[in-house]
């Protein structure tokens, strides 16, 4: 649970070390100075010591940051608070409230909040999707490789995991009908507005937790799982099983998941170490719950990689993986690291990022 701290002191260094970081604790108490709270460096000490006791700040050396754990703590309290009360980009709205719209009656405020959120969320979802989309796997191999194991003419096909619809468009132009599920309403308003303007119709979207995927009705002849992290389920078994339920008599299930010996994943590790993430050991129980369940799975590792047109475009990338999908701070260090990073590869623009495949077929009814 996030911790509203009473001591004044100990939320500004909280704010400090969020902005600037590790620190020493002599440069946080000359941080404090700057903000005009001239307590003694004693005091300053004694406040950092009580933080490391509550796991809100840890100590590498001499210096200190904001624990993974907090941090970790806060985004959950954050996505939490964000579905229950609807806030969000509300948040950022509510910053937007000048004395011009507040003479508006509380209707028009709301028309005008509605219009610029959906205009938000529609460039969110534009720049998200160049990343998804504009940069990664220009020869087309991952989709290649989802015709030949789907076999896609004439097959009702679910997806798991819309996003902004990269591989979904690529589907609906071989399939008979696709049905596309994500837990992300901007996403899905996105593409159903994209789709609307391609005049696609045979499409269905529903907003639905993979959680939840014994609620989704029908039979499926191919189930499509693109970069959803199936792996990170923590019921993987019975998340297994309600896809095997989906599937229709010799229906396929293709799972893509990321490569952890990827070039792209080194470059992400050098700049922020993930140690705790277990990718391997998650994908071997995601595989073993596979083959427990559909008595078989084939496993293989496509050639395909990210081609960025410029450094800058890369290093825009990466923001976007660790900010917006991981929600770390990134600094000016990262950006040294990234660059070091990129400087070792034979093409710092080409990044390796071969997608994983797991498939089965269901053999029984």
């Amino acid at each position: 649970m996030h911790k509203i701290l009473s001591n004044g002191v100990e939320n500004h260094i909280i704010n400090i070390l969020a902005t600037n970081f590790p620190l020493k604790s002599k440069e946080i108490h000359e941080e404090l100075k700057k903000r005009n709270l001239t307590m003694g460096y004693k005091y300053v000490y004694k406040c950092l010591q009580n933080l490391l006791k509550q796991n809100i700040i840890e100590k590498k050396g001499l210096k200190y940051e904001l624990s993974k754990k907090y941090i970790s703590q806060l985004k959950s309290f954050v996505d939490l608070s964000s579905k229950n009360y609807q806030i969000n980009q509300n948040v950022f709205m509510d910053t937007l409230n000048s004395s011009i719209l507040s003479i508006l009656t509380k209707k028009d405020q709301d028309e005008v909040y509605n219009k610029m959120l959906k205009l938000l969320n529609k460039e969110i979802q534009i720049k998200l999707n160049e990343w998804y989309s504009a940069y990664y796997d220009p020869n087309g191999f991952e989709f290649k490789k989802i015709l030949k194991e789907g076999k896609l003419k004439g097959k009702n096909v679910l997806e798991l995991g819309t996003g902004t619809g990269r591989i979904t468009f690529n589907l609906v132009k071989h399939a008979k009908h696709v049905t596309t599920i994500d837990n992300d309403k901007d996403a899905l308003n996105y593409c159903e507005m994209k789709a609307k303007e391609l005049n696609i119709k045979n499409l269905t979207f529903i907003q639905k937790n993979i959680k939840n995927l014994s609620e989704i009705k029908g039979k499926y002849d191919v189930i499509v799982s693109g970069w959803s992290g199936l792996h990170y389920s923590e019921e993987k078994d019975k998340l297994i099983k309600s896809l095997y339920n989906l599937l229709r008599k010799n229906g396929i299930l293709i799972i893509i998941e990321a490569y952890s010996g990827s070039d792209y994943m080194k470059v992400l590790n050098t700049i922020r170490a993930r140690p705790n993430l277990n990718v391997d050991s998650k994908q071997k129980e995601l595989k073993d719950a596979l083959f427990q369940v559909f008595g078989n799975v084939d496993e293989n590792i496509v050639n395909s990689y990210y081609k960025y047109p410029t450094i800058e475009k890369a290093e825009e990338a990466f923001k976007i993986e660790l900010v917006y999908e991981e929600g770390v701070i990134w600094t000016d260090k990262d950006s040294d690291k990234l660059k070091k990073a990129l400087n070792k590869l034979d093409n710092p623009l080409k990044i390796s990022e071969p997608p994983l495949f797991y498939i089965c077929k269901k053999s029984t009814n």
